[in-house]
């Protein structure tokens, strides 16, 4: 059963938790692999070359559904699973794969060639692999948060990211980063809302990095939580 706690240590770090919290599942496991492979960074996990296009064929045709959707939502629950693990820092952990716009878009354009076929996939990875690509991949943008305690509106978090897009996935980030796997979103208002509500509330304000998207992109997020 889920209860939501009202005590203002609840909004903090339980002293008692030890980290990295949990070893990843099987499965997980099998979608972090895919990243890293679709992120041209296999050696870091030791597959060897010979390995990455028979390895990712066999993952990408045991998709099902729309893959450019499978793969999306594979990318967000590693973001989600990777910070509620909280192995490393919040900056840090954003340096793996699973947080790459480009290994998201290359995951998706390699799956959808290994649905077709070996060949088709073989020509896809040698079109995104090609030499140089790694010259040309731009410099990935990280997220950070600065602030209070999110007790209140006063000691709000605030989420400083590069866009919007981002700054949402941000508000996500943080909330598994600080609470784990085990929490449920209660009631969100955005903007903020005068309405008292007698739930634990964490107090998020978003900023948009100065010049992206302009200052009407701020604003004050109301995120009510509760743990199971």
């Amino acid at each position: 059963m889920m209860s939501c706690r009202f005590q203002e240590e609840f909004l903090n770090v339980r002293p008692e938790e030890r980290f990295p919290r949990f070893t990843l599942e099987d499965t997980e496991h099998v979608c972090v692999i895919a990243t890293y492979v679709a992120a041209g960074r296999s050696e870091e996990i030791n597959l060897v070359p010979d390995q990455r296009q028979p390895w990712f064929l066999s993952f990408a045709q045991s998709l099902s559904g729309d893959v450019e959707e499978a793969v999306n939502a594979i990318f967000t629950m590693l973001q989600h699973v990777l910070m509620a693990q909280r192995q490393y820092d919040f900056t840090t952990i954003q340096l793996a794969p699973a947080f790459s716009v480009v290994a998201r878009a290359n995951a998706i354009a390699l799956a959808k060639a290994a649905k077709l076929g070996k060949s088709e996939l073989t020509a896809e990875w040698q079109r995104i692999f090609a030499p140089g690509w790694e010259q040309d991949t731009p410099e990935q943008l990280l997220t950070t948060y600065s602030g209070g305690s999110g007790d209140s509106p006063a000691n709000a978090i605030t989420i400083l990211a590069p866009n919007l897009t981002t700054s949402i996935h941000g508000e996500y980030w943080y909330l598994f980063y600080t609470y784990g796997r085990k929490w449920q979103l209660g009631e969100e208002l955005r903007p903020r809302s005068s309405i008292f509500l007698k739930v634990p509330r964490v107090h998020i304000f978003q900023k948009i990095a100065d010049g992206c998207c302009g200052n009407s992109a701020n604003y004050l997020l109301d995120i009510a939580v509760c743990v199971r």
